[in-house]
């Protein structure tokens, strides 16, 4: 009995100094964090479908934008495409959206996208959303989360975009 007492402490002793072996090698560092700023205004809109439930307005609409800004104070150009639903409650004036979307870019020698989902809150006075974004082309394994608010409504609805790009080490 006490021998298979310190078979089964042995054997615990080993599995557990490989798990925390295996364990050290998986660890990865930190991200890189590079600071994401820009600007889009709209060059494009489509409404694709439109109807009531109830005192809800229902609008799915695509966009196109033209976005320009800095990731870590060097300038990138490129353009957005966006499909969003957007709920309307027609009594407040208040909304929420949400919407799937990819930005393109250049910037400082890569070419790529980020895309992913968008979600937006506001009223008649103004909208502010997040955004969760994953890299793709030169971008790939980056992710882009960030915040969007609207600056200049509504002609042309313009808005600013702020957040961080993760850059796996």
């Amino acid at each position: 009995m006490k021998k298979r007492l310190k078979i089964v402490i042995l054997m615990i002793a080993v599995i557990t100094g490989f798990t925390c072996a295996f364990s050290a090698v998986f660890v990865h560092a930190k991200s890189t964090k590079l600071d994401f700023e820009a600007i889009e205004v709209q060059t494009y809109f489509e409404p694709l479908a439109e109807w009531m439930e109830d005192d809800v307005y229902h609008l799915r609409f695509y966009a196109e934008n033209a976005i320009s800004g800095t990731i870590d104070g060097i300038p990138f150009i490129g353009h957005n495409e966006v499909n969003f639903h957007i709920k309307s409650d027609l009594m407040t004036g208040e909304f929420t959206g949400h919407a799937m979307g990819t930005m393109y870019f250049t910037w400082n020698g890569l070419v790529g996208s980020f895309y992913g989902s968008v979600i937006i809150k506001g009223s008649n006075e103004g909208f502010e959303g997040k955004f969760t974004l994953q890299g793709a082309g030169d971008f790939k394994g980056m992710k882009l989360f960030g915040k969007v608010w609207n600056i200049q409504p509504p002609f042309p609805p313009t808005n600013e975009l702020s957040g961080t790009i993760l850059v796996p080490n």
